[in-house]
């Protein structure tokens, strides 16, 4: 087998990032990798030698390597022989860390010297979030394990995403989406890594979205399949959030791992616009619940306002987010106010006062809305 050395250091990494436990002897010549679990009568050893200091026992304990890991995990030797010498000459794959890409970039008019405000950037940094980790929830949804635990489980996977600026001359994230199992993909041919599975469902949900403006065809949104209410929900919060008239979302598929419904890496440019489409896309895939009366006690964390927000004169809308730890817990309520409730509204929020306001609570994803409200009163 050619280019033992490499391959050896690439069985050690694939052990290590498939569960393998990984212990260096005191002399720190030997290396054991060990599997335990519930399924086995006793633990699975496989062990290197640190400098073996000869080409012929790198062999040896490739050999005797790969020998365990048939064993393991049941497949024929001459097949894994095949395998392993397949990635060994193309360029071995394991140990490379392989990912997906989810990007997002706003429109250049909104860049100022490489940077853009705030609201907009933490806007698109809660949305690139909430999107990723809405498709893994989605993903694990159609395995018909949707209990606590497996939700818990997409939203592990998601926090061990990376996050980081696109490029420089736009302003943009990405989403750094890890294909832990690409290995096992591409040596056993198990069911592909849940990190192609999110970006794939990403690519062809935003496909749709633009498909669905384009052609005025919401039709092309209702398919629950594709398309959850939490993500046109999300989009359209996102999109009335930062007031941007568009932004452009893509996805960029690690090479080394095949993907099979596209060859390409699309990028979608998403447009305001759309927001009425999203919003009754959202209400087919999931009927909102009833409209409720409730008493909102909280502390404001978020104030949005156009024009002279003081003025009484002024008609433009004053907004003010509300974070309440209501029985089903904690939730983000927005609402509308005049001048003078929202000059409290900025003395509550400058010395971290609690409010209070009875209204219509009217539920959305991620945030709610409270219409035909009562008095607005400062607490504390």
């Amino acid at each position: 087998m050619s280019n033992d050395p490499k391959l050896k250091a690439d069985l050690m990494t694939f052990l290590r990032e498939n569960g393998w436990s990984r212990q260096i002897s005191k002399d720190r010549q030997v290396v054991r990798f060990q599997m335990t679990n519930a399924g086995l009568d006793k633990p699975v050893n496989i062990y290197f030698t640190e400098k073996a200091g000869a080409h012929h026992r790198d062999r040896i304990e490739v050999e005797e390597a790969l020998t365990t890991v048939r064993q393991f995990y049941g497949i024929p030797f001459a097949e894994l022989r095949h395998r392993m010498d397949t990635l060994a000459r193309g360029g071995s794959r394991i140990g490379l860390h392989p990912r997906d890409f989810v990007t997002s970039r706003v429109p250049d008019r909104y860049v100022v010297d490489d940077t853009i405000e705030m609201q907009v950037a933490s806007s698109m940094v809660a949305y690139m979030k909430s999107l990723v980790e809405g498709a893994a929830i989605a993903e694990v949804e159609l395995t018909g394990s949707f209990t606590n635990a497996s939700v818990r489980s997409a939203k592990s996977y998601v926090d061990a995403c990376r996050f980081g600026h696109t490029f420089r001359g736009s302003f943009g994230f990405q989403v750094e989406c890890p294909l832990h199992e690409a290995v096992q993909f591409d040596m056993f041919e198990v069911e592909r890594p849940l990190g192609r599975k999110v970006s794939q469902r990403i690519a062809l949900a935003m496909e749709a979205v633009t498909e669905a403006f384009i052609r005025d065809d919401i039709s092309r949104l209702t398919q629950p399949s594709l398309v959850t209410a939490r993500m046109c929900a999300d989009l359209a919060d996102f999109l009335e959030e930062t007031g941007v008239s568009s932004f452009n979302l893509g996805v960029a598929f690690d090479a080394a791992l095949a993907i099979e419904e596209r060859s390409e890496n699309p990028e979608f440019e998403v447009k305001a616009a759309s927001i009425p489409m999203l919003r009754e896309a959202a209400q087919r895939l999931e009927p909102l619940p009833e409209e409720q009366q409730v008493n909102v006690v909280g502390r404001i964390i978020e104030l949005k306002a156009a024009g002279i927000p003081l003025a009484e004169n002024d008609d433009s809308k004053r907004l003010v987010t509300i974070q309440w730890d209501s029985d089903e817990g904690r939730r983000k309520v927005q609402l509308e106010l005049n001048s003078q409730d929202y000059a409290d509204a900025i003395r509550a929020h400058e010395n971290g006062l609690h409010v209070q306001v009875k209204g219509t609570l009217v539920r959305r994803s991620r945030r709610s809305s409270l219409t035909e409200t009562g008095p607005f009163k400062v607490l504390d």
